[in-house]
């Protein structure tokens, strides 16, 4: 895994994608290319890598932003997803070397 698969500009924020679908997740990057498509456990998993490889990577202040998109039909995946994202991000909550957003995109319109 290498910090340029993520990133778009050296100086702007990192937005991944993320797609929930009935049992799968999908992590797109920037370039819209798969990252990671799995299940819930692994994907918590493979964002907490992302987050330590900019925060190993010595890119201080750098926002990664989670976009989340869904479909109506996934709703308690949805939560279950959300609640695990939160408590992962709140373990960063007061470092000094990565900011994390989550924002709610909604509706997943591929399909």
């Amino acid at each position: 895994m290498n910090k340029w698969n993520f990133m778009s500009n050296p100086f702007g924020d990192v937005i991944l994608d993320v797609f929930l679908k009935r049992n799968r997740i999908t992590v797109l990057n920037h370039k819209r290319e798969t990252c990671y498509d799995g299940d819930v456990f692994g994907a918590i998993s493979f964002l907490r890598s992302v987050i330590n490889l900019f925060i190993n990577e010595g890119l201080m202040k750098t926002t990664l932003v989670f976009n989340l998109h869904y479909n109506d039909n996934v709703e308690a995946m949805t939560g279950s997803f959300s609640s695990s994202l939160d408590s992962l991000m709140r373990s960063y909550r007061y470092s000094d070397k990565i900011r994390l957003k989550k924002r709610t995109v909604g509706m997943d319109v591929r399909g």
